[in-house]
C-alpha cells in the first residue's frame, strides 16, 4: 500500500520518524508529502496519522501501480 501525506509546513524529521515503524518499507519525501509504502494499513495508518497530526493536511491510501515508480523517479505523473 502506498500512504501519501500531505502537511501544511513540511517537517524534515518526520520521514525519520516514519522509518522506523514496523511496517514501513520506504519513505518518499516531497516539498509538502510523504509517500510512505507499507506492507498493511490496518495498523499502520493511525500510526501514520498520529506522527503527522500536528501538521496534517490531507491523507490519502492506495494500492501502488505500474505507474508508482515512474512517479518515484521523475516526481510526474505518466500522461497517456
Amino acid at each position: 500500500m502506498l500512504v501519501t501525506l500531505r502537511q501544511r509546513q513540511a517537517d524534515p524529521a518526520l520521514a525519520e520518524r516514519l522509518r522506523t515503524l514496523r511496517d514501513v518499507g520506504a519513505v518518499d519525501a516531497g516539498d509538502d508529502a510523504f509517500r510512505v509504502h507499507v506492507t498493511g494499513t490496518d495498523r499502520i495508518v493511525p500510526q501514520v496519522v498520529a506522527l503527522a497530526a500536528a501538521r496534517l493536511r490531507g491523507l490519502a491510501v492506495a494500492e501502488p501501480s505500474l505507474a508508482t515508480p515512474c512517479i518515484g523517479l521523475t516526481g510526474r505523473t505518466l500522461v497517456p
